[in-house]
C-alpha cells in the first residue's frame, strides 16, 4: 500500500526520537494514504516552521507486520475527541 507525509524538510531517515509531544495522536511519524492531505501537512508545516514543502511517499507491504494502534471512523466521535485531548495534556 502507498502511504504519503507531508514535511517541511526532507528526510533520509524516519527518527521518532524527533517527534514532537502533544500533538492529536500521540507522539510517532503520522502518514496517510491520501496525497492531497499530505499535501495540506506539508504547506502548513511550511507556513508555520518555514522550509520547502515536500510529500515523501512511501510504498509498505503489509503483509511484513502488523499495524498497532487506535482506528477511528471518517468522522469525530467522542472516543476520538477523549483521545485527542488525553495526547495534548
Amino acid at each position: 500500500m502507498i502511504y504519503y507525509h507531508g514535511t517541511n524538510i526532507l528526510i533520509d531517515k524516519i527518527n521518532l526520537e524527533k517527534s514532537r509531544f502533544r500533538t492529536d495522536f500521540g507522539k510517532g511519524f503520522y502518514l496517510t494514504d491520501k496525497i492531497g492531505t499530505a499535501q495540506a501537512w506539508a504547506m502548513n508545516k511550511t507556513e508555520i516552521r518555514g522550509g520547502i514543502p515536500a510529500v515523501l511517499r512511501y510504498e509498505i507491504n503489509e503483509n511484513l507486520f502488523t499495524i498497532k494502534g487506535k482506528r477511528f471512523p471518517n468522522y469525530p466521535t467522542i472516543e476520538w475527541l477523549e483521545f485527542i485531548c488525553f495526547n495534548r495534556k
